[in-house]
């Protein structure tokens, strides 16, 4: 008994661990692509370092973590299933008001970001995680890598006391009604919380 428990905090502890790492690789490919945008942009033109922030962060959030994870774990992670439906409706239904909150650039700009990193969180991570911890303490401990780790450019009052807890909301919406639902949600926080 006693073995097992220490089995099951051991597992726990590398999840967690290799969560961090996929974190990691995430906020390095962001950070170059945030640079290469600032490299490639210029006042007419910010197509080229549009691109190649999509790529890297496409590639950083999704791409490297989803091959690294099914390499390791194999056929663990798959696609999300999406009600692709739901998600047209959610998307026509916010993406007006995104637009006159945000304007254009900055609604696509964090639906990128917002899509990214659900995916990542809410998805590959919590599959990481809820292998051998319930879906509440992988919660929880996805929602701490997500707002001390990725968002370790902020303070830690601030990450506690708001990413925190929008993360956990997140990651209800997603558990409870499907990925889609909390790119939603995340969308709408990352444009507000702009504006503020």
């Amino acid at each position: 008994m006693e073995l097992d428990r220490a089995h099951s905090i051991k597992q726990t502890a590398e999840d967690t661990l290799f969560s961090i790492i996929l974190t990691s690789i995430a906020g390095i490919f962001i950070n170059i692509g945030l640079g290469l945008m600032t490299i490639f942009s210029n006042n007419t033109n910010n197509f080229l370092g549009g691109v190649l922030f999509i790529l890297c962060a496409v590639l950083g959030f999704i791409i490297l973590p989803q091959t690294i994870v099914n390499h390791i774990y194999p056929s663990t992670i798959s696609f999300p299933k999406i009600s692709w439906l739901r998600f047209l409706f959610l998307y026509l239904l916010i993406f007006p008001f995104l637009i006159y909150l945000g304007g254009l650039e900055k609604t696509l700009f964090f639906l990128l970001i917002a899509i990214c990193e659900e995916y990542l969180f809410r998805h590959i991570i919590l599959k990481v995680l809820s292998k051998k911890n319930s879906i509440f303490i992988s919660a929880i401990i996805g929602s701490l890598i997500f707002s001390i780790i990725l968002h370790s450019n902020y303070s830690i009052i601030d990450n506690l006391l708001v990413r925190m807890p929008f993360s956990l909301i997140f990651y209800y919406a997603s558990i409870k009604y499907k990925l889609q639902d909390a790119i939603m949600l995340h969308w709408l926080y990352n444009i507000i919380a702009n504006i503020i």
